[in-house]
């Protein structure tokens, strides 16, 4: 026998054993005739089975090279006499005589074993008996299904069992078509399971369990959307959530509000803002402040969490180990778009037309040359996204329940994360620890004390960014960035340092969740109290800037192909190819952010297409480590 699954029971009277348990052997299509694989059952060291063999189930070989051989699902009922007294021991496991080629294998599956004992009287010769049992139980999911790190191709779900099982998820993109399966043979009590090869922007239905039973799902509630290609503009709705953890009716209420006021709108993606369990962010408290409170929304939209305080009481970001790592599996290896952070602790995404990033604000390094804002300014100058989203827990603005101006983790991140993320373009920064709802002017540069807050500089609009009012926040070739303060989910804490921070256009100290909805160039945020009502709405758009004086980009002459490729002998300089129009005359600029610097820097002009193809070399002097070249055409 080559290795198995193993257990043992004590007997303390001699007994009638029936082993019961399902199996499904798997045997290669290219085994020969005289190569077979078998699954054995042996007790204390005995094979056992029935019908006069010395095996369960047996596959041998057709030496035809045709489809893989298998049992499929059967179940095996072992009948065993007279055990003595004691422990005894029970493997089930496989057997392969030979194999001819690497390409040969055999797959064993196991699954709800059974052991049923009968104790037999003091004389065997009677034929009254008393029967007892004693079983593997099936299974029953504790937490979950919940989802994690969904991607165009891909969606990770997870769950847990009261008692070690097997692993499967079952998936369709209808009820009646659950036929595509992943499995997992390891027996545990945390499952996860990775589905692969979706099909972007489609609905799955899905249900969870072991090899052989459903546990959950296959019905309208476990169902789930998978990511739109990243770079297309999709109606996106994002539900944020901060200092939620309190697994209280406060919680409930914020979740309930924001249930009504979503409808039937799907909830695309769903940020949680740190102390996400309180008090300790121990196992039990994530069960009831997280998968108690939210098992709807858990089961249909990807959670994508950050670390506070409260969580990192009992996790340790630098070894990834601790109830919140435990708990989540996060893209640490850019698998869901951004670039690897090779850590759970900080992180990066795409979906739709926006890049999010996610930073750990309590325990790892804020320098600016750690290495958490190493890798940020590196994933912003890859980014090509339309928008830019970043969340952390300490905020670097506030006079709620925590003060920016004196509390050292929310005066690094302003001082040394706030410049990297303005300079790469970030759009919205979302934050809680203080727990009340405090939302700025669009703002930019203002990386001080509040005391140093410079209207006429600091402040890009004054306005309150609601169309309709003031008139939404705008962005060009300028720069901006809104700040929030979600803290509020969970609990309000007085006494406040005023709420009167002067880089804020509003401060409160109510309930409630933010709603952010993102729809090609615009961006509505609203926040949503604990009753329902709407307490703040604000916009940002996205207003592409004019064409530069001289440049036609009609599309009735040639289109202008750019190719960009490093100059063979040196590692500092560009060289553009691209095909011309006969008789143009080109600029080139360069920008590193098409958003906010376009068409960029000029770095060449009056180029006349004398022959085609045409070919550009672009000097050290403006080589940046990320850009964006425009050929700027004034045609004949």
């Amino acid at each position: 026998m080559s290795g198995g699954w193993r257990t043992n029971f004590p007997l303390s009277t001699i007994s009638d054993v029936k082993v019961q348990f399902r199996y499904r052997l798997d045997h290669a299509a290219n085994y020969e005739m005289d190569e077979y694989s078998e699954i054995l059952l042996s007790v204390d060291s005995t094979l056992r089975a029935t019908s006069g063999n010395d095996y369960i189930a047996k596959v041998t070989g057709d030496g035809q090279g045709g489809s893989l051989q298998s049992t499929g699902w059967q179940l095996a009922d072992i009948p065993i006499h007279d055990l003595a007294i004691g422990s005894h021991d029970i493997t089930i496991g496989g057997y392969n005589n030979k194999k001819t080629f690497t390409d040969e294998f055999t797959d064993i599956y196991i699954d709800d074993v059974t052991v049923v004992v009968t104790t037999l009287p003091p004389s065997t010769s009677s034929t009254s008996t008393t029967s007892t049992s004693t079983t593997t139980s099936p299974a029953s999911v504790t937490r979950g299904p919940y989802l994690q790190i969904g991607t165009p191709t891909s969606m990770s779900i997870k769950w847990r069992t009261d008692i070690a099982k097997s692993s499967r998820v079952a998936y369709g993109t209808t009820l009646s078509n659950l036929f595509n399966c992943v499995t997992e043979t390891n027996i545990t009590t945390d499952h996860e399971i990775t589905v692969t090869g979706l099909v972007a922007d489609t609905e799955y239905f899905y249900s969870i369990g072991t090899l052989l039973l459903d546990l959950a799902g296959n019905d309208t509630n476990h169902t789930f959307v998978s990511a739109p290609n990243i770079g297309q503009s999709k109606p996106t709705r994002i539900w944020v959530l901060g200092d939620s953890g309190t697994a209280d009716a406060n919680a409930a209420a914020v979740r309930d509000s924001y249930t009504t006021f979503t409808g039937t709108t799907r909830t695309d993606i769903w940020l949680m803002l740190g102390d996400n369990a309180y008090d300790s962010g121990t196992d039990n408290e994530y069960q009831a402040a997280v998968f108690d409170m939210y098992p709807s929304i858990l089961r249909r939209t990807p959670l994508w969490p950050t670390l506070g305080n409260h969580d990192g009481f009992t996790a340790d970001s630098s070894t990834e180990s601790g109830p919140y790592y435990d708990i989540f599996s996060l893209p640490r290896d850019g698998q869901a778009g951004g670039l690897a952070s090779g850590t759970e602790a900080y992180y990066s995404f795409d979906y739709a037309n926006i890049h999010f990033i996610c930073l750990e604000s309590y325990e790892t390094d804020r320098s600016t040359n750690g290495t958490m804002l190493t890798w940020l300014q590196n994933d912003l100058s890859q980014t090509l996204q339309d928008w830019i989203i970043a969340f952390w827990h300490h905020p670097p603005y506030s006079k709620g329940s925590h003060d920016s101006d004196n509390e050292i983790e929310l005066m690094e991140m302003r001082e040394n994360a706030i410049p990297i993320l303005e300079a790469g373009g970030v759009d919205l920064v979302l934050t809680g620890h203080s727990h009340a709802y405090e939302r700025s002017f669009y703002l930019h540069a203002h990386y001080g004390h509040s005391s140093t807050l410079e209207t006429n500089s600091m402040v890009i609009d004054e306005g309150d960014g609601r169309p309709g009012a003031d008139g939404a926040y705008t962005r060009t070739t300028s720069t901006g960035t809104v700040y929030v303060v979600a803290g509020s989910s969970g609990e309000l804490e007085p006494p406040y340092h005023g709420l009167d921070h002067p880089a804020m256009f509003l401060s409160f100290a109510e309930l409630g969740s933010l709603v952010v909805d993102v729809d090609d160039e615009t961006l509505d945020a609203t926040f949503i109290d604990d009753q329902g009502a709407i307490r703040d709405s604000f916009s940002i758009i996205h207003v592409p800037p004019p064409p530069a004086p001289g440049f036609n980009f009609s599309d009735t002459h040639q289109t202008v192909h750019v190719t960009m490729t490093i100059a063979p002998l040196s590692n500092d300089a560009v060289v553009l190819n691209w095909n011309g129009i006969s008789g143009a005359v080109y600029s080139i600029y360069q920008s590193t952010n098409l958003l906010c610097d376009w068409p960029g820097t000029l770095v060449s002009n009056a180029i006349s297409d004398t022959t085609s193809p045409m070919s550009l070399r672009v000097s050290t002097n403006h080589v940046a480590p990320a850009a964006f070249y425009t050929i700027g055409v004034d045609e004949p």
